[in-house]
């Protein structure tokens, strides 16, 4: 009766209707993003992370961070941003979506966390909720800051900016202070900021010292203002290019430009000469800098080449002692550690408290990143994911094993047929820039020791690939920032460069031809034909030599800007996407020989990356943006959504790359939301639920040992399944060699006319 289930069970998955795309947030890695840290009511750090409003308390006891507030906001088309501050035993925080520089009323929580860490909302001032009462959506209330001051007040700075609902003209603006004097009271209406600060400062919300409603200072661009009972004064300008951020102590204020500046004596004065990283003001004395230098592969192996560097003074500035490489200092709590980001070599949070000689990394229970920069399914099932290390999940995502890099941004991985692992890795520790000085490593015992391979001169820009003849892809920055495509015949041990120039006049301009010399990654069919895009280009050798592919119908033109090309097994036909003013799509059904137009569907975005997945649906979305589209009638038309990808995807997505799992789940990396997996496996298409067509499919021997032979398929498209629903075999042959199959119970189905036949494989 077990087998019986599971068998019904499973035909009744291949017989699904074709379903919609649902997604749901995989979280993979521990973050390394620092956005906040600070201290708390109990002087231990507090930690969070922008997009997932997630706070986090240390727990010194225990060595780890563990979970003080997490609730995820969908917001749209901004990001979720918590902020706090402390006040009294209490920890004030809002909680919203931050429309630019700004927090909107509309999408904003205000809340206080009490002394035995329970949380509670803090109601708004009435005026404000009856403002929004009055003018609904012609008016814009902004949320500026919360700030503890001197004074033992709580204080809440707000504006708002009101609209004609005729013509959209601003005909009234005001910034105004609230304040309370105990947590349980109410908001008392105060004064206006000064008119100086009316608007242009107004979204500078996170660069102001609070003492009071009568004294405060705030920067705006180049300058820093102090207001002090009614009467402004703006310090020299230092003609920064951008939003200065200053800290203030003990009457002196701190400013970075290149260097280290500290207001004193009515003048600025230079107190540290090098580019500045981060800083921290310990006292008007003690100071930390870092500087920001080169990275590179050669720190992971042992040595030590420029890079950044910590530096302390104690005589305020007059002289710098180095301390150590690769920190980055935040804050220094009450337990004597300073806390920071160390570079090892990508930023990881850690503390030390002997000024650097050792350091301890402090990650353990913090939220996920919304840094990947790539998801990718592998041939022996599992997948991995590239970001912050590289993780591998063989249970599509339930749960992930670290593979070894942990220190480093991986961009791009593959396990090939021998199980080693081939990694392009990031030497730039910042996930927010595009990562140069890329290194491509090799692992032959599944991420136990790594061996460097060779270095790239940029980018490696598009993952890796690898034939079915064993041949190997990657992508090889060389020139300007053009990519070229590589290949392995000997498993990773050397590369070498696919240059397609001489199919060109590229000796006679070199610089000209770069647009259309661009790498990227094969479609294959058999051992023999590759399909290269960046230009179409035709390989019968296995990738030996090559042949541009001309658009159709001319002979004068060949298909330059082709940005992706995928083989659809489903249908026996290479597709691929190039750019004419528009996106248009091609086809070919004589393995890439002669190529016809594929639909009159145009695509208005450039760059167009296509996958396919178990069912034959294709979806096409532009890398770097929330735009997705899918076809389940292979290319001729199409469902569009360039708002997000799906029901339950983020709104505002930056999708870095998709896959498709062995057992049929969809996977999309987002850059700024981490992974999503679609929630259900999705069936064939093209087959209702209510259609019961007798089945004609016959499959001899059963029990199979070494071939199976198939009739009555009519030459249709068959699937072959296990069990657990992989998908084992899909194609059109009528002879199939079973040989390297497992002993077990298998399904095989036609999608086209709905049948089925199960059947065993022996020993």
């Amino acid at each position: 009766m077990k087998y019986l289930f599971i068998i019904v069970v499973f035909l009744a998955a291949l017989t699904a209707k074709a379903q919609i795309p649902v997604w749901q947030h995989t979280p993979v890695v521990p973050s390394a993003y620092i956005h906040y840290l600070n201290h708390s009511n109990t002087s231990t750090p507090l930690y969070y992370h922008l997009f997932t409003s997630r706070l986090n308390r240390w727990n010194e006891k225990n060595k780890k961070w563990d979970i003080d507030f997490d609730q995820f906001i969908d917001c749209r088309q901004v990001n979720s941003y918590p902020t706090f501050c402390q006040y009294g035993t209490y920890l004030i925080m809002i909680n919203t979506c931050a429309d630019l520089d700004y927090f909107s009323y509309d999408t904003t929580s205000l809340l206080y966390r009490d002394t035995i860490g329970l949380w509670h909302f803090l109601s708004f001032p009435d005026t404000l909720n009856q403002l929004h009462t009055q003018y609904g959506q012609n008016i814009k209330i902004f949320i500026t800051g919360i700030f503890s001051g001197s004074d033992n007040h709580l204080y809440l700075v707000c504006g708002y900016e009101r609209r004609d609902p005729l013509t959209t003209d601003v005909i009234a603006r005001e910034f105004f202070i609230y304040s309370k004097n105990d947590i349980h009271t109410q908001w008392k209406r105060r004064k206006n900021l000064h008119p100086k600060f009316f608007w242009s400062s107004y979204k500078y919300y996170s660069h102001v010292h609070w003492e009071n409603e009568n004294q405060y200072i705030l920067s705006d661009k180049d300058t820093v203002f102090i207001y002090d009972n009614g009467i402004v004064r703006n310090l020299p300008p230092l003609n920064y290019d951008g939003q200065l951020f200053f800290s203030y102590y003990d009457n002196n204020i701190y400013v970075v430009k290149g260097g280290l500046y500290r207001y004193s004596d009515s003048a600025w004065h230079k107190i540290f000469s090098q580019p500045v990283n981060k800083y921290l003001v310990i006292n008007n004395q003690e100071i930390y800098c870092s500087t920001l230098g080169s990275r590179s592969w050669d720190y992971a192996l042992g040595g030590m080449p420029f890079g950044d560097s910590l530096y302390k003074t104690t005589d305020g500035g007059k002289s710098w002692t180095f301390l150590c490489r690769y920190f980055h200092p935040i804050l220094k709590a009450d337990d004597g550690y300073l806390y920071g980001t160390y570079f090892s070599p990508r930023s990881r949070l850690a503390r030390t408290n002997d000024e650097g000689k050792t350091i301890e990394f402090v990650e353990d229970g913090l939220g996920y990143t919304d840094q990947l920069f790539s998801i990718q399914a592998q041939q022996d099932g599992s997948i991995l994911a590239c970001g912050p290390g590289m993780w591998r999940s063989t249970d599509e995502g339930e749960s992930w094993q670290s593979l070894g890099l942990d220190s480093f941004y991986v961009k791009h991985a593959i396990i090939d047929k021998k199980g080693y692992i081939h990694a392009a890795v990031g030497s730039d520790s910042f996930p927010q820039y595009r990562a140069r000085g890329q290194v491509g490593v090799r692992s032959t015992d599944m991420g136990k020791s790594w061996e460097l391979q060779f270095h790239y001169t940029w980018d490696n820009a598009g993952g890796f690939a690898q034939s079915p003849d064993g041949t190997l892809y990657t992508l090889f920055g060389r020139y300007y920032d053009t990519d070229f495509t590589m290949q392995s015949r000997d498993d990773g041990v050397t590369w070498q460069t696919i240059d397609r120039r001489e199919m060109v006049k590229y000796k006679d301009n070199p610089k000209e031809y770069e647009v259309y010399l661009a790498g990227g990654l094969p479609a294959f069919l058999g051992d023999s034909i590759v399909i290269l895009p960046k230009p179409l280009s035709r390989s019968t050798d296995g990738g030996r030599t090559w042949q541009f592919i001309r658009r159709p119908k001319t002979d004068s033109e060949y298909l330059y800007s082709c940005s992706s090309v995928l083989y659809d097994s489903f249908r026996k036909r290479f597709i691929a996407f190039a750019s004419e003013g528009s996106y248009y799509s091609y086809t070919s059904i004589d393995s890439g020989k002669t190529w016809q137009e594929l639909s009159e569907n145009r695509f208005s975005l450039r760059n167009v990356q296509s996958i396919i997945d178990s069912t034959g649906r294709i979806y096409s979305y532009r890398g770097g943006i929330g735009w997705s589209i899918y076809s389940d009638d292979g290319g001729e038309s199409w469902v569009k959504d360039r708002q997000n990808v799906a029901e339950g995807s983020p709104f505002y997505s930056a999708i870095n790359n998709m896959t498709v799992s062995k057992r049929g789940y969809v996977y999309f990396a987002d850059r700024q939301h981490g992974l999503f997996r679609t929630t259900e496996r999705f069936p064939p298409v093209g087959v209702k639920e209510e259609e019961e067509t007798p089945s004609t499919l016959r499959i001899m021997p059963n029990p199979a040992n070494t071939f199976l032979s198939l009739s009555g398929t009519d030459n249709a498209l068959v699937f072959i399944a296990d069990m657990q629903g992989s998908l084992i075999y899909q194609g059109y042959e009528n002879s199939i060699d079973i040989s390297r199959w497992q002993t077990g119970m298998y399904c095989a189905r036609i999608p086209a006319t709905g049948q089925k036949a199960l059947f065993m494989v022996v020993r």
